[in-house]
């Protein structure tokens, strides 16, 4: 599981992935201790949160990627850490960075990071519910993600979304098997 921190975050008094840093952190509880199952990313110099996660141990304590020092070599340890090779969500990421501010042309759609994460799962077929478990959301945060996705794409499908994410670089073609 990847979250990602920012000051904007920690200036908001509700949101929305507070309520999934509880279901993060009651899932981290159950898993074994010898993988990593959470990396904090920060997109600012801001606080990971302190929740505890054991009796001796809080989300602050787990160590953080630090996008804003450097997207490549954050994108690179994340890369490392989960042991990815050629992983759809990687060459989000650097569409991410590398996506234009302003252009005379068609603008590339601004989707979140969590948004980019659930499309980079939209071409495997896979149930709101699989997708769910996978990125250790609830499956209303799945389907929440895809009608936003598809919104800010101007698609009412999920094959339209895959062709205008393709089309747009923000995931590869995938080849059938």
């Amino acid at each position: 599981m990847l979250a990602c921190f920012s000051s904007k975050y920690a200036a908001r008094e509700q949101t929305y992935m507070n309520e999934e840093l509880t279901q993060i952190v009651e899932g981290i509880r159950k898993r074994p201790t010898d993988r990593v199952w959470f990396i904090p990313i920060r997109f600012d110099d801001c606080a990971i949160p302190d929740r505890r996660i054991s009796a001796t141990e809080v989300l602050a304590d787990i160590q953080a990627v630090d996008l804003h020092l450097g997207w490549d070599e954050g994108v690179d340890s994340i890369v490392l850490v989960l042991g990815l090779d050629d992983p759809t969500a990687v060459g989000a990421m650097r569409v991410a960075r590398d996506r234009p501010k302003s252009s005379s042309t068609e603008l590339v759609p601004n989707l979140t990071a969590a948004e980019l994460r659930v499309l980079a799962y939209l071409p495997t077929h896979k149930s709101y519910q699989a997708m769910a478990e996978d990125l250790f959301v609830s499956r209303n945060t799945v389907k929440t993600m895809a009608i936003s996705i598809f919104r800010k794409l101007g698609v009412n499908s999920r094959g339209d979304a895959v062709a205008e994410a393709i089309r747009f670089g923000l995931i590869e073609p995938q080849l059938p098997r």
